[in-house]
């Protein structure tokens, strides 16, 4: 099959209870591989595309939405692993 060159991701607005969204807060998204994380700011009307060569090549990912920072308390969303082809 074809080897993915880049991955993309966007920001779904919804409504989580207890969850106080701060309209003046960045969001960040890391992603987690065997070899590290790599973080990158993120804007909820622009998606992201990242660079698979970017991320090492890894094929791995655990994506995690952070607002404000990346300190565990403001973690907002983690999604399903991703496997790369």
């Amino acid at each position: 099959g074809d080897k993915k060159e880049s991955v993309t991701f966007s920001i779904a607005a919804t409504v989580k209870p207890g969850y106080r969204h701060d309209d003046n807060a960045p969001y960040y998204l890391t992603l987690r591989t065997k070899k590290g994380t790599y973080t990158k700011q993120i804007c909820e009307k622009v998606p992201l595309t990242i660079a698979c060569h970017e991320l090492g090549n890894e094929t791995i990912l655990i994506p995690k939405l952070y607002q404000k920072d990346t300190g565990i308390e403001n973690l907002v969303a983690v999604a399903p692993v991703i496997y790369l082809q």
